[in-house]
């Protein structure tokens, strides 16, 4: 069984501003506006159980979509079952699976976040931001629409957007013009934590001249060795990339 002693896949990609969207896609994530009065998504509530105990997360997806991608602000205990509370004031991520209204929690795979400044290997806790990789947001700052969310990091002042297809789940983030050692981080041992430290095996492959990184792994948690892959693009080559396991550098930095 790997645990954060023994494993950490945490992958620091360096000076990017753009996270697995198609190349040449410029154009914003932003919803169209409602075209008629026909469109009943307008009466959505996304927000609808992100509360009390219903268990539901506030991210984008399409009906019976692969992909569920959505902001996690805990992976552990049972109001946390789909990743997100409202009650909760910071972010660990967005990560690409979700349950939803379930009394059992599962998924949370692969997390992204981008960051800038110092390089963080743990998310850090609620109580304590400032220790990790989290960042503090505000509900004022979210819009929570079908098959769209946005939220502003306030720690770094980085803009989150996500949308998603059928099996893919499209990123993009604005960095501050002013921003310094802007990353991303992608943490294979984030995963809702009951049982503990779920996660058994996990493996990425990096190439930066192709602007791709593509892995998965294998978890142990409501469903027994559930095993997930990625592939993510990236819109902007990286200037460096580095592997850590407990907690320290794995030699061989990978440059362009």
């Amino acid at each position: 069984m790997v645990t954060r002693r023994t494993f950490l896949g945490t992958l620091s990609l360096a000076a990017c501003s753009g996270l697995a969207l198609p190349r040449g896609f410029s154009e914003s994530l932003l919803p169209p506006d409602a075209a008629t009065q026909d469109d009943v998504t307008r009466y959505v509530n996304l927000i609808i159980g992100t509360g009390g105990h219903g268990h539901c997360f506030p991210g984008a997806t399409v009906p019976f979509g692969a992909v569920q991608l959505s902001p996690d602000t805990y992976d552990d205990g049972w109001d946390w079952c789909a990743g997100y509370h409202r009650s909760d004031t910071s972010i660990m991520g967005f990560t690409h699976t979700h349950l939803s209204g379930t009394g059992c929690g599962d998924l949370l795979d692969i997390l992204v976040m981008p960051r800038t400044g110092e390089v963080k290997l743990e998310p850090g806790t609620r109580e304590n931001p400032d220790a990790g990789y989290r960042s503090r947001f505000s509900h004022d700052d979210e819009t929570v629409e079908p098959g769209y969310y946005s939220v502003l990091l306030k720690d770094t002042n980085i803009r989150a957007e996500l949308t998603a297809t059928e099996r893919t789940g499209l990123h993009q983030y604005t960095f501050p013009a002013d921003a310094k050692e802007a990353h991303f981080l992608i943490d294979l041992f984030h995963s809702y934590q009951s049982p503990k430290d779920p996660v058994e095996t996990a493996d990425l492959t990096i190439d930066l001249a192709q602007r791709l990184v593509t892995g998965g792994r294998t978890v142990n948690s409501w469903v027994p060795c559930r095993q997930i892959y990625c592939a993510t693009e990236f819109s902007v080559r990286s200037t460096m990339a580095q592997l850590y396991t407990n907690r320290e550098p794995i030699d061989g930095t990978i440059t362009k």
